[in-house]
């Protein structure tokens, strides 16, 4: 186990009651809404705020204790952490911003620069090293802000909302650049994200957090089979499928094929959500394309809305008004047909 934290800490009028554990080679995501508290976890992590109870641990390394009055500052605690808003310096260039955390631990100026160049060039910064944050896109920022965690080997690397300032365009891109970083065997990366697509493509698992507690974790697909909560319902509790697009389709495996709408092509994750999803008892006439047999797993009814989870080439969740699913007379083991218009289905590049 390479992290482990256990912690109470407090945030204003927010309690933060959290315990966290992951491998070596795991990225974990933290969702959850605006103030939850998810931004507080990390810094309790890396030391940069003050738990009243608990218990930090990497790699069995005690970094912090409360109750042996064990407290390490975070720049002994192997832990890296890029925040939202980067800060990077903006009157160092690229290079000695990414040499700096060497430069902490008494590396002299010229050979942290030295020690940065194969992470300059791998990171494709190299054209811009001697250039000031201020003249970078934000995708090279982006990357400046990770070469400077990532040169000082961390065994935890924290991010928050690491690809939020990204217009559409360009966060697909660098987050695929940057993502074969997040898995290295010896680093352990959790990341604070609002974005489910986000978690989706990067996170081997994900932790929903509401108002100061984790309430339910794990696979992203078994989040939204059973979602513990409004919020993962909303935000989690959609339809996830990586494929790949050739023009208006998408092969998302196991027989299926979704159409959509415009040009996509190359590695994507489709999704809707359980609303567009319409559930027929017989094979729907019409000019429907994305139709599909599947079979009824669970039925579960919750506030005037039945969730069904199905299961067939295109194994679905839909989200139905208690009389049709009565109609439909929807039970586990009953044959149904699926459909999902293209307009209602998102395309994101991976």
């Amino acid at each position: 186990m390479s992290l482990h934290a256990d912690i109470r800490a407090d945030a204003g009028a927010l309690v933060i009651e959290a315990r966290l554990e992951a491998r070596s080679g795991e990225v974990v995501g933290i969702v959850g809404p605006n103030g939850a508290g998810k931004t507080t976890v990390l810094k309790a992590i890396a030391g940069l705020w003050p738990i009243s109870r608990g218990k930090v641990s990497i790699n069995e390394w005690v970094v912090e204790d409360s109750e042996a009055g064990i407290r390490n500052p975070p720049e002994q605690r192997s832990v890296g952490m890029v925040f939202q808003d980067l800060r990077l310096f903006p009157h160092m260039s690229v290079a000695d911003n990414i040499g700096y955390g060497l430069r902490l631990r008494g590396v002299p100026r010229k050979q942290a620069r030295v020690l940065a160049e194969p992470l300059i060039e791998t990171l494709g910064l190299a054209p811009h090293s001697k250039q000031k944050p201020g003249s970078l896109s934000g995708g090279q920022a982006q990357k400046v802000a990770l070469a400077r965690t990532l040169i000082t080997n961390p065994q935890v690397i924290l991010l928050d909302e690491p690809f939020s300032a990204l217009d559409a365009e360009s966060r697909p891109k660098v987050r695929r650049d940057m993502s074969l970083y997040f898995r290295h065997p010896d680093c352990t990366t959790i990341i604070v994200t609002h974005d489910p697509m986000e978690a989706k493509a990067l996170c081997n698992r994900v932790i929903v957090m509401e108002e100061g507690r984790f309430i339910q974790e794990g696979e992203i697909d078994r989040i939204a089979d059973d979602p513990k909560s409004r919020y993962a319902a909303e935000s989690l509790g959609l339809n996830f499928f990586p494929g790949v697009a050739a023009g208006e389709t998408v092969d998302v495996g196991g027989e299926a094929t979704l159409s959509v709408v415009g040009e996509h092509h190359g590695r994507v994750i489709v999704s809707f959500h359980p609303r567009a999803v319409v559930l027929h008892q017989t094979r729907p006439e019409g000019t429907a394309r994305n139709v599909f047999k599947a079979i009824v797993r669970t039925v579960r009814h919750e506030n005037g809305i039945t969730r069904v989870t199905t299961a067939g080439s295109l194994s679905a969740v839909a989200e139905i008004t208690r009389v049709s699913a009565e109609q439909l007379n929807l039970r586990p083991g009953a044959e149904v047909w699926l459909s999902v218009k293209a307009a209602q289905i998102q395309v994101t590049p991976l």
